[in-house]
């Protein structure tokens, strides 16, 4: 970017292959890093309908997002971030604060419970798996830690999305007591 002094904005606001992407400043990044490619077929920089209309339809996938509309549902997939992460690449570490939840859109990522003396893969989540949905109500640490298996393609909701589509949409408050529900069990 050219702009002078950029450091002394709060947020950096870029555009990425179509899509808004918004980067705190100063703000060190403690998670892998990350790339993002084309999808097969696409351009870089390029950016297709009917992309947005298979993350819509992945997203309604979603038992967090049911009941949404479709136009919702487009924009969502318009706003969240695509993030593609390599293999062994860290999504989100356990006791890290959470500011972004994330849906699965190709490759597996493993659950880790990180004891002092151990740690374990609890589970495996795959194409259409949310992740990090509670940390972005509770302000609390990242319970696991998740890591791409294979490489993933995700889409990343950050914490102010999230938060408008709670208050835009009512009935996800519903499915997110529901969720929290199962997950207590």
């Amino acid at each position: 970017s050219d702009l002078a002094g950029e450091n002394s904005f709060d947020r950096v606001f870029t555009m990425a292959r179509g899509r808004l992407s918004e980067e705190t400043a100063g703000a060190a990044a403690a998670e892998a890093p990350e790339t993002e490619t084309p999808a097969e077929g696409e351009e870089a920089g390029e950016e297709t309908g009917s992309e947005l209309q298979r993350e819509a339809r992945l997203l309604r996938s979603v038992p967090f997002f049911e009941g949404l509309t479709q136009s919702a549902l487009m924009l969502l997939a318009f706003t969240a971030e695509r993030k593609v992460f390599a293999a062994e690449a860290v999504l989100m570490r356990q006791g890290d604060m959470g500011e972004y939840a994330y849906v699965i859109v190709e490759g597996t990522a493993d659950v880790i419970i990180e004891t002092v003396d151990d740690s374990s893969i609890i589970a495996a989540r795959g194409r259409g798996d949310l992740i990090g949905e509670l940390a972005l109500i509770c302000d609390a640490p990242r319970t696991a830690t998740l890591k791409a298996r294979d490489e993933v393609t995700a889409l990343r909701i950050s914490r102010d999305v999230f938060f408008e589509m709670l208050r835009e949409h009512p009935q996800l408050n519903t499915n997110l007591l529901l969720i929290i529900a199962r997950r207590f069990e």
